[in-house]
């Protein structure tokens, strides 16, 4: 475990550069991806990702998730963040594929956000449970994600869930909210969602199993 902290804190000032901007990947993005992706393929003993032509899309998934774990004061696992993108890569499986993430504040995940869309997936933002509602009415997504709390409800996140499940939709939806705690994890199986969890790395691992139909 001290590798992890030695590693949180040498790329501690690049993550605070990336906090500070609102603004789509840039430069300095790239200068906290390379270290990244070095020390995740070394400490994961990848010599390398499978596709090439993909590096770039690992680099900047690795940079936005070391983002949004440093956010949330979360510790950066290196090698499991490696194989969750280097599965998510092989064989492009999930280009094209789309999220809804329903949230009233959508900058709280916009790091997770630029992570996935890195990936190729295309994430549409909503802010509470009827205008998803309407959006998910008018068009098709592989997968949902949702927080629990809004202006309209407590549980607004269950609101939602049930009333898709109701007409029939069975849209996968995970639930990324504040608690981690086993119960509401538990709580969100029986309710009918895929997942729960407040971590940024356990929602990137569940949104690539999800995506590629991996069974583990």
């Amino acid at each position: 475990m001290s590798w992890l902290l030695q590693l949180i804190n040498e790329f501690k000032p690049y993550f605070e550069l990336l906090n500070a901007t609102s603004a789509t990947l840039s430069i300095i993005t790239w200068l906290a991806a390379f270290p990244l992706l070095i020390r995740a393929l070394r400490r994961s003993k990848l010599a390398s990702i499978r596709l090439p032509f993909m590096e770039l899309r690992f680099a900047e998934a690795a940079a936005a998730m070391g983002a949004a774990l440093e956010s949330k004061s979360m510790p950066f696992q290196a090698s499991a963040l490696a194989r969750t993108l280097d599965a998510a890569i092989t064989g492009q499986r999930l280009a094209g594929k789309s999220i809804l993430w329903v949230d009233d504040n959508p900058t709280s995940h916009r790091y997770e956000s630029m992570a996935l869309t890195a990936l190729g997936i295309s994430v549409t933002d909503a802010l509470d449970t009827e205008p998803a509602l309407q959006q998910i009415s008018g068009g098709k997504y592989d997968l949902i994600i949702s927080d629990m709390g809004r202006a309209s409800g407590k549980d607004a996140g269950y609101v939602l869930l049930q009333a898709l499940r109701k007409v029939g939709n069975s849209t996968p939806f995970v639930i990324y909210s504040t608690s981690n705690a086993p119960k509401h994890k538990q709580e969100a199986l029986r309710s009918g969602a895929q997942g729960s969890t407040n971590d940024p790395q356990e929602l990137l691992e569940l949104v690539v199993k999800i995506l590629t139909g991996a069974k583990k």
